[in-house]
């Protein structure tokens, strides 16, 4: 299948409508069929073993860089919308998840990028999670226990690969906002709402 990347995928914009470019995103991101088959078939025997093999499997495959990515892509709708909640609501905002590192990493990611924060910004802003995460390794490992090691830190690398497969795969982040609904009026607002003079994206 014909990958969409940097300025092609400008000209394929305009031959195909927003959710073909999503979907055809999505399926060249799909983890192989047989993966999830012998997934399925594990589980019969062992749940818990079956969930162990898939996630190790799924991030032998992709790598933690690689999961940021299919956040960003399978995920759209989430992010788009979690964006707009924080354009309109009134400061202090709090964004959390289980970590704190992972799906809210990405999302502050995007949003540092809409603000003009540049790449090195971002990646230390998402590696400052890791001192907070000390406090609570015992909770991690019980949480996590079936991940492999990679997935429990913040790796500089895990989010600079997805910053950089953002722009390799769409061009700039701007690009993937507007395919995702949250397009230049709404980081208009975004912007003026943190007093940001907005510009056009080129992370």
């Amino acid at each position: 299948m014909r990958r969409y990347k940097g300025m092609e995928f400008e000209s394929s914009r305009k031959h195909l409508n927003v959710e073909e470019i999503i979907f055809r995103k999505r399926k060249e991101a799909m983890i192989p069929r047989i993966i999830s088959y012998n997934y399925h078939l594990f589980k019969l025997i062992s749940p818990k073993l079956a969930e162990k093999w898939y996630v190790n499997k799924y991030l032998e495959l992709r790598t933690m860089g690689g999961v940021y990515y299919d956040i960003a892509i399978f995920d759209s709708k989430t992010i788009c919308r979690a964006l707009k909640v924080i354009t309109v609501s009134i400061p202090p905002i709090l964004l959390h998840g289980n970590l704190g590192k992972d799906r809210v990493g990405v999302v502050i990611a995007i949003l540092l990028s809409i603000l003009g924060v540049g790449e090195e910004f971002i990646i230390r802003d998402y590696c400052a999670s890791e001192s907070g995460l000390l406090s609570i390794t015992e909770a991690i490992e019980a949480e996590m226990e079936h991940f492999p090691d990679s997935a429990k830190d913040s790796n500089p690398e895990y989010i600079r690969y997805f910053l950089s497969k953002m722009k390799e795969e769409f061009g700039n982040m701007d690009a993937y906002l507007d395919l995702i609904g949250f397009d230049a009026s709404w980081r208009y607002k975004l912007c003026n709402k943190f007093k940001i003079v907005p510009y056009t994206n080129s992370n």
